[in-house]
């Protein structure tokens, strides 16, 4: 590591008496290893001192990576197959939509996406009544749903959809 890099994260530590950076760690072998190191500012006797840990994080970067694979597997997918996919979580009324179904809606992935109670302008009002019935039932049963929809993207053009969706437990059971 450079010099400097080093006297940035001393300060670090100095300044907010903690800190947490990655560092690559190489063996006598010069194989590399992926380190998180923990630091602390502390008195030891009469001294300033620093106390650190390291923990090997090889595992967490391979985990980390399988998860970006996947990520992008999916992504490729939804976009191969024209399928999008949103929730809605009841809780915060936060709604997340893939990048696919803003692309199906022509919605600007860079902006925020609409409440679902703000979804109705996406869909003919005979599909959107349709849907909020399907939806609402599902929240309140349990059941899935599996509906076709006339959605109307955001220049105007209407494409026939289906819907379908399953309310999502979380180990709460809400």
């Amino acid at each position: 590591e450079s010099e400097n890099k080093i006297a940035s994260r001393m300060q670090k530590i100095i300044d907010l008496d903690k800190a947490t950076f990655e560092v690559a760690h190489y063996r006598k072998d010069r194989s590399k290893v992926p380190l998180e190191i923990s630091c602390r500012s502390t008195t030891w006797g009469n001294k300033k001192a620093i106390l650190s840990v390291a923990n090997d994080i090889s595992e967490r970067k391979q985990i980390l990576e399988k998860l970006k694979e996947s990520e992008k597997n999916l992504l490729d997918a939804q976009h191969l197959s024209q399928i999008g996919s949103w929730k809605w979580f009841v809780e915060t009324n936060t709604v997340q939509w893939s990048e696919e179904l803003c692309r199906i809606n022509g919605h600007d992935p860079d902006l925020p996406v609409p409440l679902f109670s703000e979804m109705s302008s996406f869909y003919t009002p005979e599909s959107w009544k349709r849907l909020n019935e399907a939806v609402t039932k599902a929240f309140n049963s349990g059941e899935s749903y599996e509906l076709e929809l006339d959605l109307i993207r955001t220049d105007g053009a209407i494409r026939m959809t289906r819907a379908m969706g399953a309310v999502d437990y979380d180990v709460s059971g809400k």
